[in-house]
């Protein structure tokens, strides 16, 4: 198993139901701090652990909630 990690941007709350739904994690304790302010414009860390490298992060479902997945960011460490 192998950990990706990726940043989502986005406007107003953050939709919490994704971090079930993508299987994914802040990836430091203060990516959560963010996660609970919910600002504007926050640039969040995630990671999921994936056993398929070409396995990405739903671009669409998060779009849907009006957070984006910065597609440069996505990448397995």
């Amino acid at each position: 198993m192998k950990l990706q990690k990726f940043v989502v941007k986005g406007l107003g709350q953050f939709p919490i139901d994704m971090l079930r739904y993508d299987q994914c994690f802040p990836l430091r304790e203060d990516e959560s701090a963010k996660i609970a302010k919910s600002w504007r414009g926050l640039d969040i860390e995630l990671g999921r652990h994936v056993t398929d490298e070409s396995d990405e992060p739903s671009y669409d479902r998060w779009l849907s909630f009006g957070w984006k997945v910065l597609p440069d960011s996505v990448e397995i460490i």
